[in-house]
């Protein structure tokens, strides 16, 4: 039996902007992360995307479904996603950190199954999800990154 200690996916956003300017902030509950042409509103609570804005276009272009920023199902059975995670629970905290200058955000998702982290780097034609899937006490089969998304 082969067991992947760690799985890495990078995903493109095609957003396209004109410079490299990223601002993170945290305000009002979510955790803001600003290019030249575009917005993501990550929640502050599991770090589902809230909203994707550009200029010129009347409010958000699409959000997370259910499952938040993504889902995992294990060889196992069952399977858990980034909806499952907070900031407060003691058994799955999701925690953040930013690097404005690099352009880059960590979303880190810990449970005594899984370790998820996913990084969110400025790109100068959008943004990049790059996930690290680190199996703990069960197999990861399936990891989708975006999960199920909702389109306005």
């Amino acid at each position: 039996m082969v067991r992947i200690a760690a799985i890495v996916i990078s995903l493109s956003a095609g957003i396209t902007q004109s410079s490299f300017a990223a601002t993170i902030e945290h305000r009002d509950g979510e955790i803001v992360f600003t290019g030249g042409s575009f917005a993501i509103a990550f929640s502050g609570i599991n770090g589902a995307i809230r909203s994707v804005t550009m200029p010129g276009r009347n409010g958000s272009i699409l959000q997370s479904g259910d499952d938040g920023l993504w889902r995992a199902t294990y060889k196992e059975g069952g399977g858990c996603a980034g909806a499952d995670f907070t900031g407060d629970s003691p058994t799955r905290p999701f925690r953040w950190s930013a690097d404005p200058a690099a352009g880059n955000l960590s979303l880190t998702y810990t449970s005594a199954d899984v370790a998820v982290t996913i990084t969110v780097t400025e790109r100068a034609d959008g943004v990049d999800f790059t996930a690290r899937v680190e199996p703990a006490s069960q197999t990861v089969l399936e990891f989708g990154l975006p999960a199920r998304l909702r389109f306005a």
